[in-house]
């Protein structure tokens, strides 16, 4: 009896009751009265789960989101819904590639209603307060475009709005209440030829900014006063191109051969591959190549040489995509950390070169990503560069090596097989591992109390049955 109370002991310390909560995804309403223009949010939580889940409106035009998907890990996401106009629409929070940490598959949608009202509520602004300002002479590019015909005893005008604004070469989509517009130049222009009419005869225009555009950013105002000193600018943002010279790669000798610029790049559409004697032609002209993959307009990805920095021995395939291969594998080595792979067309050793890389459909502006290699052999993520900063939905980084890299905004750990078995995200795991010591102690147990002390008595019998033997047969002799 003895035997089995120590059995009975030993199975209660060395296993443990393990209680799992069930994993799901959930979101904390059901739905929302917004007012337009305004916004209001709801929280999209996962529970002993992780994935990723995609958010989108059913009607866009009514009511807008602030992400498109996130990835969750037993944490929760706020998403902000913007009322744009009065009706009814359905925020739709669509579970994808998810499962609870016990490993079962999470799948379907969630939904919160909008409904988006007119407020109702009026904020009376007076246009009527005087502005005393000293008004500086116009500009040799101003022009004034006030009607000869002002009527005799015409009150005072307080509209200082455009009835029309063109700028010429240019279709800006002018609107009198907008007051904002954006234009991208070559860089061979340094003006734009504006052409402003005021709303009001009385009404005065003037434009600023106009002369001498720099390469990069500029602002024009057009400024408009009426007769009482009520001013509305309308800004005309103006990007001009840089000296750099663009062009595809069945024209690149030419141009080559035709420019002093420093700088040459490529625009790639279809074909991703740049052939070794064009490779040839580029290092022999030592000039700085960038080269571009579009995508509707959409840069896709950059690579950028220095000058003589293609060292290719073969034609070069710029391509760089993105890949599911292996990734379910890599993302359980890391208890199912958010992470997405890169791979390259050309794998090799190539000569430093910045890399420019669109993620606007995996991470958001200002996100931190990390960039690992994973290592095989030492079944390790290696750290190649941290915290890259998305600005204008681009990542922007240095390699000396096209190989097959993993992008995530989590920290990977470099975990050896007992460290990741000690995880508490993966209690499955390490449950498997602690029960097989477990049942091996458990077994050495059983023999020795079951089957060692009774062989052991069997010996000792034997032994001194020998003994008395032996005390016979030294009795007989004698």
């Amino acid at each position: 009896m003895k035997k089995f109370l120590v059995i009975l002991i030993t199975l209660l310390c060395f296993f443990p009751i393990n209680v799992f909560a069930s994993g799901s995804i959930s979101v904390n309403r059901g739905s929302l009265s917004i007012a337009k223009g305004s916004s209001s949010s709801f929280v999209v939580s996962a529970n002993n789960a992780a994935g990723r889940v995609d958010i989108y409106s059913s009607n866009s035009s009514v009511a807008k989101v602030s992400t498109s998907s996130s990835w969750l890990d037993n944490n929760s996401v706020t998403v902000t819904v913007t009322g744009v106009n009065d009706g009814n629409a359905t925020i739709i929070v669509k579970i994808t590639d998810a499962a609870t940490y016990d490993e079962e598959a999470l799948s379907g949608t969630r939904s919160v209603s909008v409904n988006v009202y007119s407020n109702t509520s009026s904020n009376n602004v007076s246009n009527n307060n005087s502005q005393n300002s000293n008004q500086s002479k116009p500009s040799n590019s101003s022009k004034y475009n006030n009607s000869s015909n002002t009527k005799k005893n015409e009150p005072i005008k307080n509209d200082a709005t455009l009835s029309s604004l063109n700028v010429k070469n240019y279709d800006i989509g002018f609107d009198k209440n907008k007051e904002e517009y954006n234009i991208e130049i070559e860089n061979y222009i340094n003006s734009l030829d504006i052409d402003a009419k005021a709303n009001m005869s009385t009404s005065k225009v003037n434009i600023e900014g106009n002369k001498d555009l720099k390469v990069g950013d500029n602002t024009i105002n057009v400024i408009v006063t009426s007769e009482d000193g009520t001013k509305k600018t309308y800004k005309i943002n103006v990007k001009r191109k840089d000296e750099v010279v663009e062009t595809t790669i069945d024209k690149i000798n030419e141009v080559i051969d035709g420019t002093t610029k420093d700088t040459v790049k490529i625009k790639i559409i279809d074909n991703l591959k740049i052939s070794k004697d064009i490779i040839d032609k580029i290092n022999s002209s030592k000039k700085n190549i960038i080269i571009n993959k579009y995508d509707n307009d959409k840069i896709v990805y950059s690579w950028n040489f220095k000058s003589g920095n293609m060292n290719f021995k073969k034609e070069f395939d710029s391509n760089i995509s993105f890949s599911d291969k292996d990734l379910e594998s890599l993302r359980k080595k890391n208890n199912y950390s958010e992470m997405y792979k890169i791979i390259f067309g050309y794998n090799g050793d190539i000569s430093d070169s910045i890399i420019k890389l669109n993620v606007s459909e995996k991470f958001n502006n200002n996100d931190k990503v990390n960039i690992y290699k994973y290592d095989k052999e030492s079944n390790s993520f290696i750290l190649i560069k941290n915290d890259i900063v998305v600005k204008d939905d681009m990542i922007e980084f240095n390699i000396n090596k096209a190989e097959d890299l993993i992008l995530s905004k989590s920290k990977l750990d470099n975990k050896s097989i007992n460290e990741f078995c000690s995880s508490i995200k993966k209690p499955f795991n390490y449950f498997i591992i602690i029960s097989i010591v477990e049942l091996l102690i458990i077994f050495v147990l059983i023999y020795y109390f079951l089957f060692y002390k009774k062989i052991r008595k069997q010996n000792i019998v034997t032994n001194d049955v020998k003994k008395k033997n032996n005390k016979k047969v030294i009795k007989t002799k004698k």
